[in-house]
Parts: structure tokens; sequence; C-alpha cells
């Protein structure tokens, strides 16, 4: 949602508090609170390549190293309902992608090792290449019109 609202608001000038918008921002405000609260408890690897789980460990890895850019992003966007006209403030936004792109990368390798078929690999490594081409030519289109 904040990959393809945020350039498209920038660009026309709209804002996502309008009617059916405001309410899908909502849910992902929600959405980015909980996930920060679950970032608390979620496994990282070590250097040894080991999965640690114990939620102290988790907790205090997560507060050495995202909690800071997500409690900035998640302040920064609450004060954005404060002053709708700020256009930063969502450019901001799109910092919250960039450190979920890593988990989605993740995602397509645990698809691609569910089949054993180079069809299957090569079609979601397409699928991929055409969904990003189509969000940057997204971003670039609603960049050359802002």
């Amino acid at each position: 949602y904040d990959g393809i609202m945020i350039p498209y608001a920038l660009a026309w000038d709209a804002l996502e508090e309008d009617e059916m918008f405001g309410t899908i921002a909502w849910v992902w405000r929600v959405f980015w609170c909980v996930d920060m609260l679950l970032s608390f408890i979620t496994g990282y690897h070590t250097t040894h390549r080991a999965v640690e789980l114990r939620l102290g460990r988790t907790a205090k890895h997560f507060l050495k190293t995202w909690f800071v850019v997500d409690l900035f992003l998640l302040v920064w966007d609450y004060v954005g309902l404060a002053l709708p006209g700020m256009r930063l403030i969502r450019i901001v936004r799109l910092v919250r992608m960039t450190r979920h792109s890593k988990r989605a990368f993740s995602y397509t390798r645990r698809v691609k090792s569910l089949f054993y078929a180079k069809v299957i690999h090569l079609a979601v490594n397409i699928f991929v290449l055409l969904g990003t081409f189509f969000w940057m030519a997204h971003v670039l289109c609603c960049g050359w019109y802002a």
C-alpha cells in the first residue's frame, strides 16, 4: 500500500485521509504498530548462523538494531496526521519498505525451495522482476508528474 499510494499522493497532491483511503491508511498504521510490537519477539540469525529465539535476547537485539528507526517512523506517521500537508512525512514512510524488502526476498527463496522444477523457479524470478519493474515505472511516472 505504501509503495503505491505514497508516490500517487505526492504526484497528485492527494490526501490519504480522504474517503476510502483514510480507512486503509488507518489499517496500515495499526499494522505497523503491531509489527513493531511483534519485532520484540521475532527471532534472528546470530553471527554463527544459529537462530536465536530467547525473548530477552530477541528484544535486546531489536532494541539495538531497528527499534529507533521503527519508533521514529511511527511517531513521524502520527505527526503526519496532525500536519497532513507535509510531503516530507510521506516520503520518509517509504523507508519502511526497505526494511521489509529483505523479508520479502527470504519469502521468495522459501517459495522457490518448495518446488523442484526449474520452470517454477524461473516463473517466480520473472514475476519478481516484472513486479519490481512495474513498481519502479509507477514511482518514476508519479515523480514525473509531481
